[in-house]
């Protein structure tokens, strides 16, 4: 095999372990230089243009770039965010809708035995919510058992600006008020604290401990502050198709390190409370949005026994602005994160498997 042949090989290998079929490569090619060009980098930086002694280090290399120039602004670091000129906008829409995260992705069949929603910030969730209630009221949908994907994890941080704090989930002040109402014993409205905390004079200036110092507040005593798992359970309460089903919740607990309960965990923890739902042959439809279905899908399979059928949908993106490219720039990074923990994953095990099976041989 030429020298040429074999880099070809090489970078085939890198994009199919990545989760892109062969079809898919110049696209990812496409993407690569598209962030190039919006980061103001030179050509040569582009990790998909060198040559690598085998697919692991090109994987490396590209996960590597993709974790510095492709998350969204707030996860990255030390880089300013990218302006996207119109013809770059255009490209990326492109791109992403062959990729198949722009348009609408929807049921394939009538009956399933789980309907998993993901959660997400409000606006996400009701969006999901008000999907599941579409399929669920739908009397040629069979559903035998609904499950919302929850988590412990605090809904903050809160929005500051300038002197002014705000809720990002509007939903935070009803289910306060719903608490504090029943703490007080006496009707507290949802606009009552609203303007308690954007008067509040706080002491913090990084948005995390300011969050830390209104829950803390003595106006708030008492009073369990809401979660994730709270929000999305506030917004299926909001709709009647969901006043007779049963519904399973998840409320995946916080980590001993600080690390958020992602998509990866709250699945594993679905899995491990409800084995029964998610055995072999079991259909499972995941109800998602644009432009993260084909990360959920990649990171749900992961985390879901073998022979599980999986089906991700979602909602299309109505509009592909600026910062909807971005969303999907991000997403498309996550979606090669995941895939390259999963080989080193499955790397590290087989050296396992091996050292063993050698033990056991000399043991003999």
């Amino acid at each position: 095999m030429d020298t040429k042949e074999n880099i070809k090989n090489i970078k085939q290998k890198a994009y199919n372990t990545l989760g892109f079929s062969s079809d898919e490569s110049e696209l990812v090619d496409c993407l690569l230089r598209s962030l190039i060009t919006m980061n103001g980098l030179d050509a040569g930086q582009n990790p998909s243009l060198k040559h690598y002694e085998n697919e692991a280090v090109m994987m490396a290399q590209i996960n590597a770039f993709l974790q510095r120039y492709a998350l969204r602004a707030g996860e990255r670091t030390d880089i300013k965010q990218p302006i996207i000129s119109d013809e770059n906008l255009a490209s990326l829409e492109e791109v992403f809708t062959k990729l198949g995260m722009v348009d609408a992705i929807c049921p394939s069949r009538r009956d399933y035995d789980v309907a998993l929603c993901y959660g997400a910030p409000e606006v996400g969730v009701r969006q999901r919510v008000g999907d599941l209630a579409k399929i669920v009221s739908n009397p040629s949908f069979k559903i035998k058992n609904i499950v919302v994907l929850g988590a412990d994890r605090k809904l903050w941080p809160l929005k500051k600006t300038g002197k002014s704090i705000s809720f990002p989930e509007p939903i935070l002040y009803d289910i306060l008020a719903e608490r504090l109402s029943a703490r007080d014993g006496k009707e507290v409205s949802a606009e009552e604290i609203k303007n308690f905390v954007l008067n509040m004079d706080t002491k913090e200036t990084a948005v995390e401990k300011i969050s830390e110092e209104v829950a803390v507040h003595p106006y708030f005593k008492g009073i369990k502050w809401p979660n994730e798992t709270d929000l999305i359970l506030a917004v299926i309460k909001e709709n009647p198709v969901f006043e007779k089903e049963q519904i399973t919740v998840v409320r995946t607990p916080d980590f001993p390190d600080g690390s958020r309960a992602n998509t990866g965990r709250t699945v594993h923890f679905a899995v491990m409370q409800n084995p029964k739902l998610f055995v072999p042959g079991a259909t499972v439809l995941a109800i998602s949005s644009q432009p993260f279905i084909r990360n959920q899908k990649t990171v749900t399979l992961q985390n879901l026994p073998n022979a599980v059928n999986l089906e991700v949908v979602g909602e299309e993106i109505k509009k592909f602005t600026p910062k909807q490219a971005m969303i999907c720039i991000d997403s498309f990074a996550r979606t090669v994160h995941a895939n390259f923990s999963h080989y080193k994953e499955n790397e590290k095990m087989k050296k396992l498997f091996v050292a063993d099976l050698m033990w056991e041989q000399k043991a003999r």
